[in-house]
């Protein structure tokens, strides 16, 4: 579950004034089944969870801490060693773990709607955590100003500082041992121009892993709430004229799956002159020779036709609509994730072949 989503998820309890406690993981060495600043929910009534911080044994053990922070309102700092040198404990995954373990009452709705305001809004912040011996507090900071309450002096002044740095390099800080900073950011933006089969089964795994997800096509039949139910918008549109009602910035990554050559060439064209940190065009390698060249005689730069990944996705033998999806998105993830785009060799001796010949 995104950040996102266990805030949102956190907001609705408490309008219903649900109990429940957080789980983070605030500090993490060698390789864990979950990163850095991962979360879980648990709720007090139940004890169910929504979220994960890595799973099976861990998990467990954590509902069963949570349950005394439920009962104390205090807040815990667990340890766990999840090595091969602490078997007894079943936690045999490697790397080692702290895990902060906070009771979350009514009194933070206004912080987490906060929180999930800021990342609807395409915007950023930083949700800081502080620890006291017997209670938690949570602040909010976006665009360098404080939303509400404030923290004290000297770390007020503590987070101030850290606050480009944090933003930029978009990773959570534990500052000292009771102030941890976690980044505000906006979801990832990914843009499908076309609404066939292969759309249907992207768009279902890109809002399942995070993305804020916009399906374009120009037929009503293929643009419609009925065949993309879950994605968050849905826009029948000319391809051409699309552009014009997004915003598509660093933070999207375009997919292009249309019905035709044309429609494929024409919105590649048109991608092409935007910021989009990604841009995918499906197609065999003939028609990717097709369409490069003749943009290229256009006048588009070879720099600018490198950074198109087509044929799409990884190379993974997909056939089916569903398995092109799996191959898409993990294309994306694994470039959002590493941010090497130079990795997937497939698609740049592709295009550095088709370029060769133009």
């Amino acid at each position: 579950m995104t950040d996102l989503g266990i805030y949102s998820t956190i907001v609705e309890l408490l309008k219903d004034n649900k109990e429940l406690a957080l789980a983070t993981i605030v500090s993490k060495e060698s390789p864990t089944p979950a990163g850095l600043s991962s979360k879980m929910i648990i709720k007090k009534e139940n004890f169910e969870t929504a979220g994960t911080i890595g799973g099976g044994c861990l998990e467990a053990e954590i509902i069963s801490k949570a349950k005394k922070v439920l009962d104390t309102g205090k807040p815990e700092i667990v340890k766990y060693r999840l090595d091969e040198e602490n078997p007894e404990s079943w936690l045999i995954c490697g790397g080692n773990v702290e895990i902060l373990i906070e009771y979350i009452h009514r009194g933070f709705f206004h912080t987490f709607q906060s929180a999930v305001n800021i990342i609807k809004e395409s915007s950023k912040g930083i949700i800081c955590t502080l620890v006291e011996k017997n209670r938690t507090e949570k602040y909010i900071i976006s665009k360098k100003e404080w939303i509400g309450k404030k923290p004290d002096g000297e770390v007020l002044l503590k987070i101030e500082h850290q606050y480009d740095e944090i933003i930029e390099n978009e990773n959570p800080v534990r500052v000292e041992s009771g102030i941890f900073l976690d980044p505000l950011l906006p979801s990832p933006e990914l843009y499908v121009f076309g609404g066939g089969h292969i759309s249907v089964y992207l768009s279902q795994f890109s809002k399942t892993t995070g993305f804020h997800t916009t399906v374009i096509d120009d037929r009503i039949k293929f643009a419609s709430r009925n065949r993309f139910p879950i994605v968050d918008n849905v826009i029948c549109s000319d391809f051409e004229d699309a552009f014009n009602k997004v915003k598509i910035g660093k933070n999207s990554y375009i997919v292009i799956v249309t019905r035709g050559h044309k429609y494929d060439e024409l919105v590649l064209e048109k991608a092409l002159s935007t910021d989009a940190f990604y841009i995918g065009m499906i197609g065999s390698k003939k028609k990717v020779f097709t369409i490069i060249k003749r943009l290229y005689n256009k006048g588009i730069s070879k720099e600018k036709l490198l950074k198109v990944f087509s044929p799409i996705g990884l190379d993974i033998g997909a056939k089916t609509p569903e398995e092109i999806a799996v191959s898409i998105i993990s294309e994306i993830i694994k470039l959002r994730r590493n941010g090497e785009k130079k990795e997937i060799n497939h698609l740049r001796s592709t295009l550095n072949s088709v370029l060769s010949k133009v």
